[in-house]
Formats: structure tokens, C-alpha cells, sequence
């Protein structure tokens, strides 16, 4: 039976946290990141270090307006476009030059497109530079802080939000999708590779909690924008979108939640997990995307 909206609201709201954690939010000017950020910020009354990451500043200084205040808030945005692995870089020296640790790490960064292969100045398709080799850049950065928390006896979790038991089968000879590209291959290739990845950061990191976790369908404004959906948000909103703030409610359960203290989980839209037939981990799988993605994101 699913988690429902008041379980997950009354298992976050119970959670204890750090004393002042430190969360970085990807992708959290909009959307689901938005909803997250506001959620946590209150049920941390305030007492925390949030730092938001993306592009659109005026957005991020409206959301950090609303937060709660106390003596010990700390609420930032910083600038960085992550479809290069080179910002990702600069971003992650800069920030880690400032902080003592990072508690959580939360990678929402959303990307639709019906494109055919469009490189990157860094040769990395722009879809799958933020929807996966961001997001492995962005934990490959922040593993020595993460491990910075555990060691002081505190939470280290990332949790990846993307579309967890959705992927396909990888063509191992085509990692990257340079030799063949398609939107369908596109489109699978994200949540294949994240689920892969997920397994071999926990295997690599046992105290750490790593977590790659599916929305659902929820009304962001991606959707809006999109031209496949644009002009019918007005009836999926009737019919079956949820709200960004009540999603954001399960994508933070493996954040805060007690039964997420270390390991790899692949969690359904209400925070449960998905069935085991519905992921395709094998070592061979997981190595072969590790060894490609460390490659391709590490000169940068």
C-alpha cells in the first residue's frame, strides 16, 4: 500500500536533524526543488544552511524571502549552469573552500526534450548532462563532504530525483549515446544509468545514503513549457498531476526518514520501493557505467 501524504508528512515532521545541517539543493529554484527547499526549511524551523543551486536568481531570492528565520538561518543561491561538468567543478572548489560538511545533497535539475544528440561544448548530449552526468558530477564533488558529516555522527544522504524503476536495459556499447541517439533511447538512458550509479556510490561508500526516487507526475512548470504538454496542463491538473508541495513531501522521506541511514535505495513516487524486476543491476552493468561516467565527467 502506498505511503500516504499525512504518513509522510508525520514521519518528516518527526525527524531529528543535525545541529544546523547543511543541505545543497540542484535544481531548486522551480518545481519539485522549490516545494523541497520550503519543506525542509520549516521542518528545520529555520535552523539550517540551505544553498540553492541553478540559474534563475530573482526566483531563487523570492523562495529565500519566504523561508522561516532564526538566528542560525542561512540561506544562499549560487549560480551555475550544470549542463557543463567544468561549472559543476568551479562551483563544487568554490563551495567546499567555505564548508565544514554537507548533510544533504538533493539533485532535482529536470530537462524535457524530443531533440536528436545535441553536444555540449564539453561533447556530452545536453539532455544527459543534467538529467545524469550533472548528477554524477555533483555527488563524484561532494563525497569528501558528505563523509565530513558521518564522521562528526551525522545524516550524509543524496537523493536523486528522477524516474526510479523506469529505465531500460544499457547498450554498453553505446554508453553516452553517441553511436546511436534517439529521444526514446534518451529518455531511458537517464533513470538506467542513475540506478546503476546509485548502487556503486552505497557499494563504495557504506555509510552514506544514496537514493534514486520517481515523482510521479506532478505539475512543475517544465510541464508548462513543454510543447508536448503545455496545452494540456489545464486537464492533466484535473485528472492526475499532483501538487509540487505534496510530492515534495515523499522525495524528502529518504532524506530525513530513519529506515535511510545508509545504502542504496530505488523508491517509488510515495517513497516505497519498486519492484526488483523493474531494475536492470547486474556488476557488469554497474562497473561499466561507473568506469564511463567517472571518464567522461573527471576532465572537467
Amino acid at each position: 500500500m502506498p505511503r500516504l501524504l499525512t504518513q509522510a508528512k508525520q514521519q518528516n515532521e518527526a525527524a531529528t536533524l543535525p545541529p544546523k545541517p547543511v543541505a545543497l539543493f540542484v535544481g531548486g529554484t522551480s518545481g519539485i526543488g522549490k516545494a523541497s527547499v520550503e519543506a525542509l526549511a520549516r521542518y528545520a524551523k529555520g535552523n539550517i544552511h540551505i544553498i540553492i543551486v541553478g540559474r534563475n536568481e530573482t526566483a531563487a531570492n523570492q523562495i529565500i524571502s519566504s523561508l522561516p528565520q532564526s538566528p542560525e538561518s542561512n540561506y544562499e543561491f549560487v549560480h551555475c549552469d550544470v549542463s557543463l561538468m567544468s561549472n559543476i567543478s568551479s562551483f563544487a572548489r568554490s563551495l567546499s573552500s567555505r564548508l565544514t560538511k554537507l548533510n544533504y545533497l538533493f539533485l532535482s535539475t529536470g530537462y524535457l526534450s524530443t531533440e536528436a544528440f545535441k553536444p555540449t561544448s564539453e561533447g556530452i548530449d545536453q539532455r544527459l548532462a543534467v538529467t545524469y552526468y550533472s548528477r554524477f558530477k555533483f555527488i563524484q564533488e561532494f563525497l569528501p563532504l558528505l563523509q565530513e558529516a558521518k564522521q562528526l555522527g551525522e545524516a550524509a544522504r543524496v537523493v536523486v530525483v528522477l524516474a526510479s524503476g523506469h529505465g531500460k536495459p544499457l547498450d554498453l556499447d553505446n554508453l553516452g549515446l553517441k553511436k546511436k541517439h534517439t529521444p526514446f533511447l534518451s529518455l531511458f538512458y537517464g533513470p538506467a544509468c542513475t540506478e546503476l550509479a546509485v548502487e556503486e556510490f552505497a557499494a563504495r561508500n557504506p555509510a552514506i545514503s544514496f537514493t534514486h526516487i520517481h515523482p510521479g507526475l506532478v505539475d512543475t512548470p517544465i510541464l508548462s513549457n513543454f510543447w508536448l504538454t503545455k496545452y494540456f496542463v489545464w486537464i492533466m491538473r484535473l485528472l492526475f498531476l499532483k501538487k509540487a508541495e505534496d510530492c515534495a513531501e515523499w522525495m524528502l522521506c529518504p532524506l530525513l526518514g530513519d529506515t535511510f541511514e545508509s545504502g542504496a535505495f530505488h523508491l517509488n513516487e510515495y517513497a516505497e520501493p519498486v519492484p526488483p524486476q523493474s531494475l536492470h543491476i547486474t556488476p557488469e552493468r554497474q562497473k561499466a557505467v561507473y568506469d564511463h561516467s567517472v571518464e567522461t565527467v573527471s576532465p572537467y
